[in-house]
């Protein structure tokens, strides 16, 4: 069941599936590391069978850039 869920500290991405009510048939878990923790923010996405490995992206982060990263490194030399 997608959805928001909170953790307590030292959460694993196996507590999220079983609090999502766990994977379906036609999840490909053995491509998650169901031991890896859970931090805040995080967005875990279980690809199914039929997705092509190099398509799938397991768990993400999104990070939010307030500036160009060439005006965020400094003024360039000549």
């Amino acid at each position: 069941q997608p959805g928001l869920y909170r953790f307590a500290a030292g959460a694993r991405v196996q507590d999220a599936l079983d609090a999502a009510g766990g994977a379906t048939a036609e999840a490909r878990v053995d491509d998650l590391n169901l031991a890896a923790p859970l931090t805040d923010g995080l967005r875990l996405y279980v690809p199914g069978r039929r997705e092509a490995p190099e398509q799938v992206i397991v768990v993400t982060e999104e990070i939010f850039v307030s500036e160009p990263p060439s005006q965020a490194a400094g003024p360039s030399a000549p």
